[in-house]
């Protein structure tokens, strides 16, 4: 019987901390951002559009999650999980930067469309990269990133929003 160990040997561990990290990535952002919401609506104004910075994230997810299948059958596997990573590096760097919130709002869409590439792509290479006794522990260890992501997340974006540095909850990503 396979043990969560199992998903670091056998030169897996790059693997798995990648695909990992990957879903993180996409879990810890969510609470990072609803968390100093208010410190950026106070500093870029823009607050009747205050749930729009969550629901343009949510739906650029879904697009980028369901055009996850023709990028990586046009790039494979590692081209199109580094281009999803690269879309979501530069949706997160462009929110970082945002003088007003329709700035913001685009480059959530952005940043989602990343996002929804990566957890698509994370989640077709765990049914690739593992045997079936190990991909079920792979999916429980995704699982657990969203539970940390949970308790990690609005601590992490509290401590941004309270140092007056919302714009480092994006970058930190």
């Amino acid at each position: 019987m396979a043990g969560f160990g199992d998903l670091l040997r056998g030169g897996r561990a790059p693997i798995t901390v990648t695909l990992a990290l990957g879903i993180a990535l996409h879990a810890m952002d969510v609470f990072l951002v609803a968390t100093v919401m208010p410190s950026v609506v106070a500093d870029i104004g823009g607050v009747r559009f205050y749930a729009w910075v969550s629901m343009l994230y949510m739906v650029g997810s879904i697009v980028g999650a369901a055009s996850s299948g023709p990028l990586r059958a046009a790039y494979g596997p590692r081209h199109a999980y580094v281009l999803a990573g690269g879309v979501f590096l530069a949706g997160s760097l462009a929110c970082a930067a945002a003088p007003r919130m329709e700035w913001l709002l685009a480059t959530r869409a952005v940043q989602g469309f990343g996002g929804g590439l990566i957890v698509a792509q994370s989640m077709a290479l765990v049914s690739e990269l593992y045997t079936a006794e190990l991909r079920k522990l792979m999916l429980a260890s995704i699982s657990g990133m969203w539970a940390a992501a949970a308790l990690v997340g609005p601590a992490l974006g509290g401590a941004f929003a309270e140092a007056g540095l919302w714009r480092g909850a994006f970058g930190v990503n």
